[in-house]
């Protein structure tokens, strides 16, 4: 098999490390991942199979795609993913592995086969694999089974390089039944069970589960996504921080067991995104500009304030100005400001 991360072995020792950097609360989802490809890069997996396949069951928004995002990231390899909401009809396993002969789009191939014919080496994410036909998950025996997959030109595209991710709610929101030993997890099992053949089951390498968003995975999470927003903030010049009160606030109105990380998002977008982009735009908040966001008495309060070198008279914002002064002012000299920007009168 050839080894899929260019020898990097450095890349997979970090891997583990790197993953819960942005993934929060899904250790032992990353550890297995990265037991899997150890085994699979040394060479001791099963010959003629995809790299790993894996199957990620748990609530939304708990980080299974983010995981499948991440791990393709780390190793710059080509992140594919199909939602397979789209392929729920018995007809649409043409579309992946290209029509049949004589009919429309035959010399176009498939989009699952043209992908993986140009990308060998990457990761393939099904996302919410129970919603394909049943047709589409037969076509996968075939990929797990042997790591190939046969277009309707009979072409064999080979699959012994791509780690193959699914993910399923499947369960998600089962209640535990009464009884001793009986919890949510055998229930979510039991629906997997129900839907997923054991053929297709015994194929797959590793079922992991991921745990429900805590609050402390939240606080993680939201920090995370406040970082972002702040680095394209610094980009414009302009700067950003909450007050504790601020950052607590917007933790207890995103924390939800049932709707995940793309809840935070959104109470992200509306307690902060959506007035700093008015003021963007339309207000006062400018190039050098920094906003302090704070809680008080249950309304958040912006207070804009500018740092701009330029209110310091000894600073000119373009060369042409400086040039200008230093005629003005035989004997003066201009030199750059520490950070580049600006032009200033030397000391």
């Amino acid at each position: 098999m050839e080894y899929i991360y260019n020898s990097d072995l450095l890349q997979l020792q970090s891997l583990e490390q790197n993953l819960k950097v942005s993934i929060f609360g899904q250790d032992e989802a990353i550890n297995s991942i990265v037991e899997k490809l150890m085994i699979s890069t040394a060479g001791l997996s099963e010959t003629n199979k995809p790299l790993a396949s894996f199957l990620f069951t748990g609530s939304t928004g708990v980080g299974k795609t983010e995981l499948a995002i991440e791990l393709a990231k780390n190793h710059n390899l080509e992140f594919i993913r199909f939602d397979m909401s789209e392929y729920s009809s018995d007809h649409s396993v043409s579309t992946l592995i290209g029509a049949a002969s004589g009919l429309k789009g035959y010399d176009e191939g498939g989009l699952l086969t043209n992908k993986i014919k140009e990308h060998p080496k990457s990761v393939l994410l099904l996302d919410e694999i129970e919603k394909a036909d049943k047709i589409i998950l037969n076509t996968f025996l075939q990929v797990l089974d042997y790591g190939t997959l046969t277009d309707t030109k009979g072409n064999k595209i080979d699959f012994s390089n791509v780690i193959i991710i699914m993910t399923s709610n499947l369960g998600a929101n089962a209640k535990s039944t009464m009884g001793f030993g009986s919890n949510s997890s055998d229930n979510r099992n039991d629906e997997i069970n129900k839907f997923l053949s054991p053929e297709f089951r015994a194929r797959i390498d590793s079922q992991i589960e991921f745990n429900p968003l805590t609050k402390d995975m939240v606080k993680n999470i939201a920090t995370k996504f406040i970082d972002e927003l702040e680095l394209k903030l610094h980009k414009q010049i302009k700067t950003m921080e909450l007050t504790s009160n601020a950052f607590d606030e917007i933790v207890d109105q995103a924390f939800t067991t049932k709707l995940g990380a793309r809840h935070i998002k959104k109470v992200i977008n509306n307690t902060i995104k959506q007035k700093l982009a008015y003021e963007l735009l339309f207000g006062e908040f400018k190039t050098n500009d920094s906003v302090t966001i704070d809680f008080i008495d249950n309304n958040f309060v912006y207070l804009f304030s500018n740092n701009s070198p330029l209110n310091n008279t000894n600073i000119f914002q373009t060369a042409y100005e400086a040039q200008e002064y230093a005629k003005a002012n035989p004997g003066v000299t201009i030199t750059r400001t520490e950070d580049g920007q600006y032009y200033k009168i030397k000391e």
